[in-house]
């Protein structure tokens, strides 16, 4: 048969879980995405031996997987004088094929190699549950150890927008202000806008210390640079942001000419 209704009318059922990935993953993607519902799995320490991951659910592969309660989950001690990365993982897994076959989902911790200063992450196992794979993971969370120690959980994903937001602007969110003078941003999608008016910008440059664009916002791989206008001069002026995992987190501007009104706006996707 070379085409079929999926969903139609037939004598026979035709609506497979395999067909229903196909739909999710056109619509979703073809990769792994964390949806904004719930508590966007969440990932809290508990103890230097567990995390618990909170409600939420994501589209792997086209396969939804859902955690209606939160989970703990166990971690292995770390070792003294050591360093350790594990990474907590939706794992896809797949018993039998065809009309036999039993698909599951689960929460995993892959644990990493001790290492004395560079610790590198796990492998995580390569499969598409798209091509026929009988196992596949999702990075959610690294977990960074130190001797016996377990740090804050790194969050390895971005949320998939939902189909209203892509099309609704956030309100606007002051990351600095001072009478008339700003620094703000919104978001419309995937997508960030950054605009400011600040006064007596020098060429040494000015951070405001509550200038912190949240980590998921920034520019994912690389910084973010961009051209500002000089109130009422010719002078150049420029906007640094910071990318994403940048330990920097405030927005910095300088101008080029002595000291000026920057004014401007630029944008980024995330």
């Amino acid at each position: 048969m070379s085409m079929r209704i999926v969903t139609g009318h037939t004598p026979e059922p035709q609506v497979t879980a395999a067909l229903e990935g196909l739909w999710k993953a056109g619509v979703a993607g073809e990769g792994a995405y964390v949806l904004p519902v719930l508590d966007r799995l969440a990932c809290t320490v508990d103890t230097a031996n567990q995390v618990t991951v909170g409600t939420g659910a994501v589209v792997l592969h086209g396969r939804e997987c859902a955690c209606e309660t939160p989970t703990p989950l166990t971690v292995e001690s770390g070792t003294q004088a050591m360093k350790r990365r594990d990474l907590v993982c939706a794992r896809y897994h797949r018993e039998g094929a065809g009309g036999q076959a039993v698909e599951s989902a689960s929460l995993v911790v892959l644990r990493g190699d001790p290492h004395a200063t560079e610790p590198k992450d796990p492998e995580v196992p390569a499969g598409s549950v798209l091509a026929g794979a009988a196992d596949a993971y999702m990075p959610l969370w690294r977990l960074p150890l130190s001797g016996v120690n377990l740090g804050q959980p790194e969050r390895l994903f971005s949320l998939l927008p939902s189909l209203a937001s892509l099309a609704t602007p956030s309100p606007w969110e002051y990351l600095w202000r001072s009478g008339s003078y700003y620094v703000a941003y919104m978001t419309v999608g995937r997508t960030v806008l950054l605009e400011w008016d600040v006064p007596n910008v020098g060429a040494s440059g000015w951070w405001a210390e509550d200038a912190l664009l949240p980590d998921e916002l920034r520019p994912p791989g690389i910084s973010h640079y961009a051209a500002s206008a000089v109130y009422n001069s010719n002078n150049t002026a420029i906007v640094w942001v910071p990318r994403r995992g940048d330990p920097e987190r405030r927005v910095w501007l300088a101008s080029h000419g002595g000291t000026a009104r920057m004014v401007g706006s630029t944008s980024w996707p995330y």
